[in-house]
């Protein structure tokens, strides 16, 4: 399965994958980095306003900072100490100029279906972009 994400000029990028039930050794993940001009990425121009556990969740609230209504693709990294354990997404869009708007992103579940038990939570902008 090919993915493809806008990432903005000297940004981290993160990628997940599940490996449930899957009895292999080891694993192979190969990124293709092509430089494009076809979107302006607005990362920079979102804020986490906050960003809380509730009720086996992060409420995350953003806030368009641009100057344009913007999509937004974001996540959570859940760590076990130093180690990523975890991630959820999040995709909000239609985000007015100054606008804030609140998303809540659920805690992974392990192989028993309770939620993960980590130590610390990052929340972390994937994409930002006009449509």
């Amino acid at each position: 399965d090919d993915s493809t994400a806008t990432i903005g000029a000297n940004k981290k990028s993160y990628a997940f994958v599940s490996t449930y039930d899957i009895e292999y050794s080891s694993y192979k993940i190969t990124v293709k980095v092509d430089e494009s001009f076809a979107k302006k990425s607005y990362t920079d121009s979102v804020e986490v306003v906050s960003a809380n556990e509730v009720d086996e969740s992060y409420l995350v609230q953003f806030k368009n900072n641009s100057d344009v209504k913007l999509s937004i693709y974001a996540g959570v990294l859940f760590y076990q100490d130093e180690n990523i354990i975890g991630f959820s997404n999040s995709f909000v869009s239609d985000i007015l100029s100054g606008e804030t708007t609140s998303d809540k992103i659920y805690i992974p579940m392990d192989e028993n279906y309770e939620p993960i038990n980590y130590t610390k939570a990052e929340v972390v902008i994937l994409s930002a972009y006009t449509i």
